[in-house]
């Protein structure tokens, strides 16, 4: 490098000098040629001053060019008519010489006064400058030859050599200089790019001498912290990555073409019952003996084939898992452009249980609607054929249609209820100030008369409590309550209904001393249409509903609900309600 700093500063140096002479001759010429122009111009001023006096049709016009050239240091002087015709020249025979209308210089001094032209003379034959000056109808033009640019230089070489050699003396010595003052820090930079190629990400470059350099310099530093801030922050998404893998709640395996694991979260350990920590490469086998996964792992890998399924947990009984096994083909994958598979599994054990549920409510809520339509169509088919003709028994059918429909249309109206609670739960509905205590009064009253057939009395302990709920809803809660109280007592029995404020809440207390419900039904109390005696719930006129519609009431006021009930001593039902 220094070398080849050295010649390009010496061929610098020389094409300095020789394009500083050019200029140089060009200059002077330039100047020359100026200097001589208005040197003519001043003559033709002198002879046109000189000239006034004289009377144009008996002037000696040659005589008075050879004169006038001999005043101007044997300049060329030609007098022309303004027709271009020749009256006399200093070093020619007018007589012999063509008329000069067409000459440049004769023109501009017809229309401007003063011409002014440079060109080859070919009757001299010689590079000429002409100046030509109109005083009324004559013409004065004077003539000088001009050395061109070759001849500058020609007189310009002596100068031109001696520049050259010391040129070729001096250039060297600085060349030698300046390439070892240049590559000194470039020296550095390369030093610094080994200590980068090192991983030493920590270097720093000094600001640079020369201001050329500094953007290098900062290029370096630049890069060198660029480098820094993306290994920080590939170690940052790295560790992110781990973050959010470990915090799935779906497990996540990724397998490769050969079926080796490189991906596997901590939920997809639990859901496959694996404890040991994960290898990079074991293969899927050393972590799941799921025929089913296995088979669908190996299918994608091998044919790309992407499959659903469900997969009941060997480690977690009842637990269900959605597998969805999909193929995948990436340049990463082991071996290059290969295939291999994702594998999302997540536990869909509630939404299962929510699924079948639901098929249960509808075949109950079927079976339930089924019996009273059955019972209200034999009946109406008995009346309408005419086979019953006794008033009594017609009357006694009658009353049964009324009292199948009565049950029907409130078995409907508990359904649409718990509905519209399951499609409200979490929104506040129009909620205002209701008194329970008010509410509570008010139901007894209402149950009056299925009291005092039953001979059942009521206990009542209740504070003054008011809660900011949807009134149809808080009346719903404690008509269910109470209801079943005095459907599932004994004869003569008693109810206690218990209000009373509590921290941050307040909670409302239901006892009797029915039938009781059996240990092994208490769990599924509070599912739609369980029913401990069927056939003593449909006898009392119950849907199955009510408690369900209650565990939805108190769910969505975010509150708590509990049962404690003995066969044959009774049952206790607690709800408690934040007042927030």
């Amino acid at each position: 490098m220094k070398k080849q700093i050295v010649i390009r500063c010496i061929l610098l140096c020389l094409a300095v000098v020789l394009i500083s002479s050019l200029a140089s001759a060009v200059i002077l010429q330039y100047n020359k040629e100026q200097s001589i122009v208005r040197n003519m111009q001043d003559i033709l001023t002198a002879i046109t001053l000189q000239s006034d006096g004289e009377d144009p049709a008996s002037a000696d016009y040659p005589g008075l060019a050879k004169r006038y050239a001999q005043l101007s240091f044997d300049y060329r002087i030609t007098i022309l008519n303004k027709d271009g015709t020749v009256l006399g020249d200093s070093h020619s025979d007018s007589a012999d010489m063509e008329n000069h209308a067409d000459r440049p210089e004769i023109r501009q001094a017809l229309a401007a006064g003063t011409g002014y032209e440079k060109r080859r003379s070919d009757t001299l034959g010689a590079s000429m400058v002409y100046v030509a000056r109109r005083d009324g109808d004559v013409i004065y033009r004077i003539a000088a030859p001009v050395d061109n640019i070759n001849a500058t230089m020609l007189d310009l070489i002596p100068a031109l050599l001696a520049g050259l050699i010391v040129a070729l003396i001096v250039s060297p010595i600085l060349a030698s200089a300046t390439a070892r003052s240049i590559t000194r820090p470039l020296a550095g930079v390369a030093d610094s790019l080994k200590q980068l190629d090192s991983e030493n990400y920590e270097v720093k470059l000094l600001p640079s001498e020369y201001d050329e350099l500094q953007p290098i310099t900062d290029t370096i530093n630049s890069l060198t912290r660029h480098i820094s801030d993306t290994m920080r922050e590939l170690s940052d998404q790295r560790h992110k990555t781990d973050y959010l893998l470990s915090s799935m709640e779906d497990g996540l395996i990724l397998v490769d073409n050969e079926m080796r694991v490189l991906q596997l979260n901590g939920a997809a350990q639990r859901f496959l019952g694996e404890n040991k920590p994960v290898e990079d490469g074991r293969n899927l086998l050393r972590y799941t003996h799921q025929l089913k996964l296995i088979d669908a792992v190996q299918s994608a890998v091998d044919n790309g084939v992407s499959s659903l399924f469900d997969l009941e947990s060997s480690d977690h009984e009842g637990m269900v898992l959605s597998v969805h096994v999909t193929a995948i083909q990436s340049d990463w994958m082991a071996g290059g452009k290969a295939n291999g598979a994702v594998v999302l599994i997540t536990d869909v054990t509630r939404d299962r249980q929510v699924q079948r549920m639901r098929s249960e409510f509808v075949a109950n809520a079927s079976h339930e609607l089924k019996t009273p339509i059955t019972s209200i169509g034999g009946f109406a088919e008995l009346l309408t054929t005419g086979v019953v003709n006794n008033p009594d028994k017609v009357r006694d059918y009658l009353a049964r249609i009324q009292s199948e429909t009565a049950r029907m249309a409130a078995l409907i109206d508990d359904i649409l209820r718990l509905s519209c609670l399951e499609n409200s739960a979490g929104e506040p509905g129009d909620r205002q100030p209701v008194p329970l205590r008010g509410l509570i009064e008010e139901t007894i009253a209402n149950l009056q008369p299925q009291l005092e057939a039953r001979h059942v009395t009521v206990k009542v302990d209740a504070q003054d409590v008011t809660v900011q709920a949807v009134p149809d809803e808080m009346k719903t809660l404690v008509q269910n309550l109470l209801d079943n109280a005095v459907k599932y007592n004994r004869d003569g029995g008693s109810v206690s209904v218990l209000l009373q404020r509590q921290a941050g809440g307040l909670r409302l207390e239901v006892a009797d001393t029915g039938i009781g419900i059996p240990y092994e039904d208490q769990p599924r109390i509070f599912e739609r249409f369980y029913r401990v005696d069927k056939g003593r719930s449909r006898k009392v006129g119950g849907t199955g509903l009510g408690l369900s519609i209650v565990k939805h009431v108190v769910a969505k006021y975010g509150g708590e609900i509990s049962l404690k009930s003995a066969v044959n001593k009774g049952t206790t039902i607690a709800v408690t309600l934040p007042l927030s």
